[in-house]
């Protein structure tokens, strides 16, 4: 890959990541859910997973028993 087009990769990655976060801090925004829920609509299952092992962990340190995780499920039809 020429040094332009991973460049416009990097600004890819750094724009979806930034959109990853809002979205994320505006479906969670305090009084959204409760402390124990997290809410991933939104997100790529990459992004996913990486908010939830965070939270994970954060949920152990902090001596919660459970966690809360809405997410969305999509079925693609590809017949056209």
């Amino acid at each position: 890959m020429s040094e332009e087009g991973k460049q416009h990769a990097q600004k890819a990655d750094d724009y979806n990541r930034q959109a990853s976060e809002f979205i994320f801090r505006e479906n969670n925004a305090v009084g959204k859910v409760d402390s124990d829920t997290i809410d991933l609509h939104g997100q790529f299952v990459e992004e996913a997973e990486a908010i939830v092992e965070q939270r994970i962990k954060y949920a152990k340190s902090t001596g919660q028993t459970h966690l809360h995780v809405y997410v969305t499920l999509y079925r693609v039809d590809r017949r056209g």
